[in-house]
């Protein structure tokens, strides 16, 4: 799990919405979900990660071929299966 930041001038800005989300597998099989946010300008804010077991990701994906935008899709291996995950949609 974790989240990369983007740095800008603007002061106290805070999460407005996700921009676009997938799922891909890590190291050990397990999914981790992959999301850029933006905040309440529209502007980049974020790139977060979450990982379904919550334990420490071990690596982001290699290509833009390696994701997913439902978990379902995912290659199984190792990982107990999706049942659990709500995927989320959002608006275009």
């Amino acid at each position: 799990m974790g989240s990369l930041l983007f740095e800008s001038a603007k002061p106290d800005r805070s999460y407005g919405r996700t921009l676009s989300e997938g799922w891909y597998n890590d190291e050990d099989g397990f999914p981790v979900l992959v999301a850029i946010n933006l905040d309440t300008e529209n502007e980049i804010f974020e790139l977060d990660s979450w990982k379904v077991d919550f334990s420490p990701r071990g690596r982001m994906p290699e290509s833009a071929a390696e994701i997913v935008f439902d978990p379902t899709e995912l290659q199984q291996s190792g990982y107990p299966g999706p049942e659990h995950i709500n995927v989320r949609q959002h608006d275009s």
